[in-house]
């Protein structure tokens, strides 16, 4: 079980020529030393040759006992050799709670325009790894990190809302999805923006906005999690409202722990029947091909809906009559 889930890189010994601060120019080696110069952090460049014996050139195993991410060599010139490394330090930093030098911390803010030079597909393929961290919603107890991600990010307009969700414990649940709405979601288009500037997938942009039309549809619907919960999952997915509940939770002082663990704990034990009605059951039963087909399954979805999920045969069969009068 174990040995599928480990995974493993093989990588040749480098030595850098030339950098640009994007792309470098590269020689083979076959001296660990100099391979490791070229490498971002020390806890990056630990070795383990093929019969197990370890080479620790930078003394990464010891900062990494000590959570510690440390630039290799002189921090200025490792991070305007690839200016990605300013978020990777961001991600490492809080993967592993790390003590922040004050060095490695004025290295970054005199380089943070080199980030425009980075394309937004890096960016956006290291940001989602820094939500997956275990530990992101703990970013604004480092106030160094915070105001470093801030600046680099400046469309996470609601850092704050994380709060909420460190001191209940329940980010463990949650995906890049519920993340970035929480972060970046209120009732202006401060989402669009986000998803223009990183030419985010469609899946991802259409999530966002139906979260963020629902997010307003919520806000004014005191039954959307009481009264109407069946009906919107039946319409909206679980997952989609459990985003919701997470939303609606960390932008509320208001909104409990207690009430938002209620809300969640209905949405997963709630079972929706599936609707058992099609055009090929309402032509079975004499109804011509159409138009009006699709008029009566609305009619007798409505129906079902309305009487929690239950039309009998008989109803279906009526509603069919006077349809097809």
């Amino acid at each position: 079980m174990y040995q599928k889930k480990l995974k493993v890189e093989l990588t040749t010994l480098r030595k850098d020529i030339k950098t640009d601060g994007r792309h470098a120019e590269i020689e083979y080696t076959d001296d660990w030393e100099k391979d490791s110069e070229r490498r971002d952090f020390t806890i990056n460049a630990i070795y383990l040759d093929i019969n197990g014996k370890i080479f620790d050139p930078q003394l990464g195993v010891q900062d990494l006992k000590n959570h510690n991410i440390k630039f290799i060599g002189d921090p200025q010139k490792r991070i305007e050799e690839d200016y990605l490394r300013i978020i990777r330090f961001i991600r490492f930093s809080i993967e592993y709670e790390s003590k922040i030098e004050s060095t490695s911390i004025e290295a970054i803010k005199l380089n943070l325009d080199g980030v425009k030079k980075i394309s937004k597909e890096r960016i956006l393929s290291e940001l989602f790894k820094i939500l997956h961290t275990k530990n992101f919603v703990k970013l604004n107890d480092n106030k160094p990190l915070k105001e470093i991600f801030s600046l680099i990010f400046p469309e996470f307009k609601y850092l704050n809302r994380l709060n909420k969700l460190e001191n209940a414990k329940i980010q463990s649940n949650f995906d890049k999805k519920m993340f970035l709405a929480i972060m970046l979601i209120d009732e202006t288009n401060n989402h669009e923006y986000f998803s223009h500037k990183y030419n985010v997938s469609n899946e991802l942009k259409e999530s966002l906005n139906f979260i963020a039309k629902n997010f307003t549809t919520l806000k004014k619907n005191k039954e959307f999690f009481q009264r109407d919960i069946k009906k919107n999952i039946y319409f909206f997915g679980k997952s989609h409202l459990m985003t919701l509940n997470a939303l609606y939770f960390a932008s509320n002082q208001k909104v409990k722990f207690k009430s938002y663990l209620n809300v969640l704990d209905n949405i997963k034990k709630i079972n929706i029947p599936k609707f058992l009605f099609d055009g090929n059951y309402l032509k079975e039963k004499g109804m011509k091909e159409g138009a009006l087909i699709g008029k009566t399954l609305k009619q007798i979805e409505k129906e079902w809906l309305d009487n929690d999920f239950k039309v009998s045969n008989k109803r279906v069969l009526n509603i069919i009559k006077e349809k097809n009068r």
